[in-house]
């Protein structure tokens, strides 16, 4: 009896249902950009850093008549959230950084924003109809465990009470003094660039509250600096010279003003001599190139470029210069 009334009560099956479609579209994130070039707003953010948080991914266009609109009403939607643990990211695609700066400073635009102008992080997040003046905008949400979703309506509320689910702070905002809380904000997300003269004053203060909370929030700095050291350390180990390169530039510039490990002056000088370091330089450069020859869609030459691509990914294993090869694979074989 009781399975029957489930199955003929039309919110409970309507409930089913949203679950099981929500599961069934629940995909590993794929990695953000790890270039500060590829970001407005903030320095380069990662799922590690954004742990435990939900996230709300929004995809938009700039080029269409109601853009400007479409951020205010967005953004004020957003206003509901403050203070909870979602994070909002937006992501444009296919637009170079200099026009996504401009546009996001004219729209008042906040947000830390993810400027994809190959479009590889939108293919990666299952988009296969690009944002354009004919599809404007698209959501994706992050839950706390890792998880991208596909939302079953373009609701940013709704969404954003989909990936709050679970999520959590580090620290309890409620006990951060307002002096703080920006600095906070930023060590939560993992926006550390910055924040070191800010935080190592606030460690002197006078006020015991402000010097209690600057001593948490470095204490949060001090363990993904010591994250960060042990990848560039098993990388070493590994003999992964182009990887140790990607880990320590991105050390150096994430935690740009705060007081890192000696040892990092000299594997800089070093790895910049190394020509396994040297080769990736290049082959970075390569990426473009081989780009443009996949869009001419020429098939010999199309042909070549995929071998070329297939190279570095080979050459270049678990680095971000592997990743950005074989999206373009990936596109090309689409």
């Amino acid at each position: 009896m009781n399975k029957l009334w489930t199955l003929t009560n039309p919110l409970l099956v309507f409930s089913l249902f949203l679950s099981l479609v929500t599961s069934l579209y629940a995909d590993p994130v794929p990695p953000f950009p790890t270039d500060p070039g590829a970001w407005v707003n903030s320095g380069p953010l990662s799922m590690e850093s954004l742990k435990g948080k939900g996230i709300v991914l929004w995809f938009f266009e700039e080029d269409d008549q109601g853009s400007a609109a479409r951020w205010r009403t967005t953004v004020d939607e957003v206003k509901k959230f403050e203070g909870r643990p979602v994070i909002f990211i937006a992501v444009n695609s296919g637009s170079p950084r200099q026009k996504v700066e401009a546009y996001v400073r004219q729209v008042g635009g906040k947000w830390p924003v993810i400027v994809d102008q190959s479009r590889d992080f939108e293919s990666a997040c299952g988009i296969f109809q690009e944002i354009d003046t004919k599809n404007v905008s698209l959501f994706r949400y992050i839950t706390p465990d890792g998880q991208m979703h596909i939302p079953v309506k373009d609701e940013i509320k709704e969404i954003a009470d989909l990936a709050e689910e679970g999520a959590a702070w580090k620290i309890d905002p409620s006990n951060i003094p307002d002096p703080l809380k920006q600095t906070w904000f930023a060590v939560e997300i993992g926006n550390y660039k910055g924040l070191g003269a800010n935080l190592k004053k606030s460690s002197s203060s006078p006020k015991a509250e402000t010097k209690e909370a600057a001593a948490k929030l470095m204490e949060i700095v001090q363990q993904e600096i010591d994250a960060q050291m042990a990848k560039i350390k098993e990388s070493q180990e590994a003999s992964n010279t182009f990887k140790t390169h990607e880990l320590l530039s991105e050390l150096l510039d994430r935690f740009n003003g705060f007081e890192l490990p000696k040892e990092t002056a000299t594997m800089k000088k070093d790895l910049a001599k190394d020509a396994k370091v040297k080769a990736g330089m290049q082959a970075l450069k390569s990426l473009e190139t081989e780009r443009k020859k996949l869009a001419v869609g020429n098939p010999a030459a199309k042909a070549k470029s995929v071998a070329a691509l297939e190279k570095i990914v080979n050459d270049f294993p678990e680095t971000s210069l592997a990743r950005h090869a074989q999206a373009l694979i990936d596109a090309a074989q689409k």
